[in-house]
């Protein structure tokens, strides 16, 4: 298993850390800001690809406030799956802690 590691965090650019899991398909972020949460390799990519803009960082903005909120025994996911037409969507849930 791969050690913590220091990353921004996605949502918010703060300072934070990382560790992976499930083969390296998701990682669990602990942020100052955004509390803990889970975000997929692949969900990571399309934050990426966002431009820049104002609905950007507002999604983004929406996303940390939901990982903050979720009950203590839950826990934040951020993962991608295919649209209507095929192209990958961004999606959260919360799920039991593990």
């Amino acid at each position: 298993m791969k050690p913590i590691q220091d990353q921004a965090c996605p949502l918010c650019n703060s300072a934070a850390e990382f560790k992976f899991k499930d083969n390296e398909h998701w990682k669990h972020f602990v942020c100052p800001i955004c509390t803990d949460y889970n975000l997929s390799v692949r969900a990571e990519e399309r934050l990426q690809k966002l431009s820049p803009s104002a609905l950007a960082s507002q999604l983004k903005e929406q996303y940390s406030v939901r990982a903050k909120d979720v009950p203590q025994h839950m826990v934040f996911e951020l993962y991608t799956e295919p649209g209507p037409t095929g192209v990958s969507e961004l999606r959260d849930r919360t799920v039991l802690r593990s």
